[in-house]
């Protein structure tokens, strides 16, 4: 995997544009987010992408504050290696932080 660019969003997350071309043909282009900030909680999300034409484009918008992370469709993995959106998980954290 190569990280070819790495940026922070308007709402607080770093993302990095990375290719799996040469380590898996069927995932060819990642966007991946980490939360910073004031995030009490750490993750990755990534979302993939089919070309890197769209890739780049989403890259930018992001980057822009076009639109934001939990604007699109990025998943998370939890215990049990299950991926889930990653809206699902930032609910049940916040949920968990309030009890």
């Amino acid at each position: 995997m190569k990280i070819l660019e790495k940026a922070f969003t308007n709402d607080e997350f770093a993302i990095q544009l990375e290719d799996w071309r040469e380590d898996f043909t069927f995932k060819p282009v990642t966007i991946a987010a980490y939360p910073k900030g004031k995030w009490p909680f750490r993750f990755r999300a990534w979302c993939d992408y089919e070309t890197m034409e769209e890739a780049e484009k989403a890259f930018e918008r992001l980057r822009k504050g076009e639109i934001t992370v939990l604007d699109m469709a990025f998943v998370t993995s939890i215990p049990g290696g299950k991926h889930i959106p990653m809206a699902e998980k930032i609910k049940a954290e916040r949920e968990m932080q309030w009890r």
